[in-house]
């Protein structure tokens, strides 16, 4: 279950944002402020949350906020959010970097570094089914029982 505040959330660790936290201007110009999840540092017009259960990480907000940082694949918070039908705004290196533009067409909201995908855009139904659960599980069953 997703919260109902208009302040967008962004998950990480300590470590991670003090490389990503210059890519969040934009996202901050929009919308003043961002809840950082598992994060305890301070930072300029972010609200610190720190650590969460999982199945609180989606609570305070219904907007996701996937910057980008180093490590490999896709996030399991971006999916996460997806299929929990999260408003997602998604940098565009990550929007290359995760494949979603072969899934896709570009969205249709385009801010600065950031596409904005909405739940009902059909785009964002394609990127659902890829990343679902049952999807993985048969793609992975298709390759393991052959």
């Amino acid at each position: 279950m997703t919260g109902s505040s208009k302040i967008p959330i962004l998950v990480s660790r300590n470590e991670k944002m003090k490389f990503i936290y210059g890519g969040s201007d934009s996202i901050l110009d929009r919308f003043g402020s961002i809840y950082l999840i598992g994060v305890s540092d301070t930072y300029d017009k972010c609200i610190s949350v720190g650590e969460v259960s999982q199945n609180d990480i989606f609570k305070l907000s219904n907007i996701f906020v996937q910057i980008d940082g180093y490590g490999e694949g896709v996030p399991h918070t971006l999916v996460d959010a997806i299929c929990s039908d999260m408003e997602i705004y998604i940098s565009k290196f990550c929007w290359i970097k995760y494949g979603f533009y072969k899934i896709s067409e570009r969205p249709v909201i385009n801010m600065n570094e950031f596409y904005y995908i909405n739940k009902n855009d059909n785009g964002y139904g394609k990127i659902k089914s890829c990343v679902e659960q049952r999807t993985i599980i048969n793609k992975y069953l298709s390759v393991i029982c052959k």
